[in-house]
């Protein structure tokens, strides 16, 4: 089914894009670490 197919890519897609928020928060926090 194509259908399912586009779903289930678009819900990787947006799995990928939180995971990849999360990693920017965290390198900016460990930044803000490393500055003080």
């Amino acid at each position: 089914n194509v259908e399912l197919e586009l779903k289930e890519k678009q819900a990787l897609i947006a799995e990928l894009k939180t995971l990849l928020a999360s990693e920017k928060k965290i390198l900016a926090v460990v930044k803000r670490n490393l500055v003080k």
